[in-house]
C-alpha cells in the first residue's frame, strides 16, 4: 500500500491485512447477505474506509463473491 508522503500508517499494515482478510474469509455480514462487500465490511470494520479494504482485497487477490464455500 501507498501513503501519502509523511503520514505514518494509523495502524501497522500487517495487522490491518490480517484483520480485514480474517473477517472477510471468516465471519458472515450481519445482513444476512452470503458475502461481503467492500462497502459493508468497511461500515462493520468502522475504522477503515472502502478503498483500503479493496485495496487489500486486491493485493491478495480474495474475490468473496467468488469464494465456493461461504461461512
Amino acid at each position: 500500500m501507498s501513503y501519502y508522503p509523511g503520514r505514518a500508517p494509523a495502524q501497522p499494515v500487517e495487522k490491518l491485512e490480517a484483520r480485514v482478510l480474517n473477517y472477510t474469509m471468516r465471519r458472515k455480514p450481519r445482513d444476512g447477505s452470503t458475502h461481503w462487500s467492500t462497502r459493508k465490511l468497511a461500515a462493520e470494520l468502522g475504522d477503515i474506509s472502502f478503498m483500503t479494504v479493496q485495496r487489500i482485497w486486491q493485493k491478495h487477490g480474495i474475490r468473496p463473491h467468488r469464494l465456493r464455500q461461504h461461512c
